[in-house]
C-alpha cells in the first residue's frame, strides 16, 4: 500500500484540494508503473472511482491537505482539518463512538471526533457503500473506548503524519503498515 500526501500552500476553495488530489493520484500511478492511468478514471454505480485494470485508489482532501492511497486491493482514505465538532454529525456515530468523543473536552474532544470520523469515512469509501452508509457502519471503537484495529473486514490505519490540526485514516484489506510519501505539488 502506498500513501501520498501533501499540504496546500495557498488553498483557494475546494478546487485546490481536488487538483492536488488528482496530481497525487497521477504521481502514485507513475510510481506504481501506470503512468497516465488517472485519465482512465471511471465511477462505479455507487460513485466509487476506479481505473479499469488499474490499482485501487482513494483520494481525499481538506482545506489544507490532500491524500491519495493506492493498493492492489480495496481501500478508502480520508483527511480532515480539526475544528469545532459539528453537533449534527454526532448523530452519525454509534453510542460507543459518541462516548469516546464526549468524554473529552475542548481540543481533545475535537481530535477524537475527527479521528473517529476519518476512520468511518475511510471505511465506507473502502467498502464502496458511499457516505450515506456512515450511520450503519460498525462501531470503530472498542468497549474500552479505543479505536479498533479491524472493522468490517478492513484494517484501520490511523495516520498521524499530517501534523497538528489534521486527522487522517486509511482503511484497507492489507494489514501491512503503509508506505507514506510526502509529495510537493506545484501550483497548489
Amino acid at each position: 500500500m502506498l500513501i501520498l500526501w501533501c499540504t496546500l500552500k495557498d488553498p483557494v476553495g475546494k478546487d485546490a484540494g481536488h487538483i492536488a488530489g488528482r496530481r497525487l493520484l497521477a504521481r502514485g500511478l507513475e510510481l506504481l508503473g501506470c503512468p497516465g492511468g488517472e485519465k482512465q478514471v471511471r465511477y462505479a454505480a455507487g460513485g466509487k472511482p476506479y481505473i479499469p485494470g488499474g490499482p485501487e485508489f482513494s483520494v481525499s482532501h481538506s482545506e489544507n491537505a490532500a491524500l491519495c492511497a493506492l493498493d492492489a486491493r480495496p481501500l478508502g482514505a480520508d483527511v480532515e482539518e480539526i475544528s469545532a465538532v459539528p453537533e449534527e454529525l454526532l448523530t452519525a456515530l454509534t453510542p460507543e463512538e459518541r462516548s469516546y468523543v464526549l468524554l473529552a473536552s475542548g481540543a481533545e474532544r475535537e481530535r477524537r471526533f475527527y479521528r473517529i470520523w476519518t476512520v468511518k469515512e475511510s471505511l465506507v469509501k473502502a467498502s464502496g457503500d458511499g457516505l450515506g452508509a456512515i450511520r450503519e457502519q460498525e462501531s470503530a471503537v472498542t468497549p474500552e473506548l479505543a479505536i479498533k484495529r479491524r472493522v468490517s473486514g478492513f484494517y484501520v490505519h490511523v495516520l498521524d503524519l499530517l501534523g497538528e490540526g489534521r486527522a487522517a485514516a486509511v482503511s484497507a484489506v492489507s494489514p501491512e503498515t503503509p508506505e507514506l510519501v510526502r509529495v510537493s505539488v506545484e501550483g497548489v
